[in-house]
């Protein structure tokens, strides 16, 4: 997992850690895919399922199985409307780890 520096930044400012939550599904049952994993700030509730990380002075919490996939956090957004997104690298797909 890659954290852009404006991500770190943002992170320690709120001094809490982030999660990547699992991977929503979308899609028919036929093409099922799995987006990009959403980033949220806390704790995750279920910590078995989840690895704990340090990236740059920063607490990661990753769902098992999604360490294996190159994900960047980066920080979107303008003014106060800020949030963290994640990004597969371009030609990678996520597999049904999850």
């Amino acid at each position: 997992m890659v954290l852009t520096p404006e991500a770190i930044s943002y992170i320690k400012e709120k001094q809490q850690p982030i999660y990547l939550d699992h991977p929503p599904l979308s899609g028919a049952n036929s093409q099922m895919k799995i987006k990009p994993p959403p980033v949220k700030f806390g704790v995750p509730k279920n910590l078995p399922d989840f690895t704990l990380h340090e990236e740059q002075g920063v607490t990661v919490y990753m769902p098992r199985g999604l360490e294996v996939v190159q994900i960047t956090v980066e920080l979107s957004g303008i003014l106060f409307l800020k949030k963290l997104m994640a990004r597969v690298a371009v030609g990678k797909k996520l597999g049904s780890c999850c």
